[in-house]
C-alpha cells in the first residue's frame, strides 16, 4: 500500500512540475514576440532547490550577446557553477556532463548531448533538470526547442 501511495505522489509531483514547465515556456515565448532579447533584466538561470522539489529564476547577465551559439556555451557553463543563493543549486550537476551542443538556426533548436550518468537519475531530478535547463535556454532569442541525447543518441 505505501508502494502505492509512494507512486501516486511521484507521478503527481512529476505532473505538476510539467505543468510549471509549460506555463514558464509559454510566457517566455510570449516575451520573444514581443521583442524582448536576451540580455534584458528580465533574464535568468534557472535554479533547482535544496530539497530538489522545484525550480526558482536567479537573475543573470550574458556577458556575451555576439550569437546564439556563444550565449549557449556562455549558459551551460553557468549552469555548472555554483549558485550564488545557498539554497539553490544549479542544474547541471557535477557528476553529470553536457559534453556538447549543436544549434539548428533553421529549427531554433537545441540538441544537448549528455554523458551517460544522466541516464541514472531518479525522474523527479530528471525532470527537474530538464525543466530548468530548457526554461534556461528558450529564453534566448532564436530557441525555441531544446533536445536532450545521451552521447548523441
Amino acid at each position: 500500500m505505501m508502494r502505492y501511495k509512494n507512486r501516486i505522489f511521484s507521478t503527481l509531483l512529476i505532473f505538476m512540475l510539467f505543468i510549471s514547465v509549460v506555463l514558464q515556456t509559454s510566457c517566455g515565448s510570449t516575451a520573444q514576440k514581443n521583442g524582448s532579447t536576451s540580455s534584458q533584466d528580465g533574464f535568468g538561470i534557472y535554479d533547482i532547490n535544496q530539497n530538489q522539489t522545484g525550480i526558482l529564476k536567479e537573475s543573470y547577465k550574458l556577458k556575451s550577446d555576439s550569437d546564439v551559439e556563444s550565449e549557449i556555451k556562455e549558459l551551460i557553463d553557468a549552469m555548472k557553477g555554483t549558485s550564488t543563493n545557498g539554497n539553490m543549486v544549479r542544474p547541471i550537476p557535477e557528476d553529470i556532463v553536457c559534453q556538447d551542443f549543436t544549434y539548428v538556426k533553421k529549427d531554433e533548436e537545441v540538441f544537448l548531448s549528455f554523458s551517460r550518468t544522466y541516464s541514472t537519475l531518479d525522474s523527479v531530478r530528471e525532470t527537474l533538470i530538464r525543466s530548468a535547463i530548457s526554461m534556461t535556454l528558450l529564453q534566448l532569442k532564436g530557441v525555441s526547442k531544446v533536445t536532450f541525447e545521451i552521447e548523441h543518441e
